[in-house]
């Protein structure tokens, strides 16, 4: 008498030649799914890519079918698969304007007021509203991580990188 293995639902990833993983899937394909899905922007905060297709991925991969406009089922399949292989991730267009707009003239020590205390909140400094030493070097380290001169002088590029 013949014994045929039980038949699944879920397909291994490597005897899984049409690329369908579902609620369920294990594997090292469920974890490449999970990478793509990441560096597409479809956020998987509480597990990441762990290869586990659980309810997460399921979130993350509607939010991704209904994102490209294709049925929106949770499942990876073949659809699935062709959209995320040549999917761009938006770019957001970053704008020159600041949320705060800039002052106009160039704060630096000694300065007083509502600016300094924008700075100093900006920059993790208790906000008093003067500028000091403790914020000038601040300043001047903020300046050095993002990729400005480092004078310890908030004008437009700084600002503009602060708000």
């Amino acid at each position: 008498m013949k014994v045929e293995a039980p038949k699944t639902a879920v397909k291994a990833a490597t005897s899984n030649p049409e690329k369908v993983l579902r609620k369920g899937s294990k594997g090292v394909a469920v974890k490449g799914l999970q990478k793509k899905l990441i560096a597409a922007g479809f956020k998987l905060p509480r597990f990441g890519a762990d290869g586990h297709y659980g309810d997460e991925t399921v979130v993350a991969v509607k939010a991704f079918q209904k994102a490209v406009g294709i049925s929106v089922d949770g499942i990876y399949g073949p659809d699935t698969d062709r959209k995320l292989d040549s999917y761009k991730k938006p770019v957001k267009k970053k704008s020159n304007a600041s949320i705060v707009p800039y002052p106009g003239k160039l704060i630096r020590r000694g300065a007083r007021g509502k600016n300094v205390e924008r700075i100093q909140r900006a920059v993790g400094v208790q906000p008093d509203g003067i500028f000091g030493p403790q914020t000038e070097a601040t300043v001047k380290a903020y300046q050095k991580r993002h990729g400005l001169s480092a004078d310890g002088i908030v004008g437009p590029a700084t600002w503009s990188k602060m708000f």
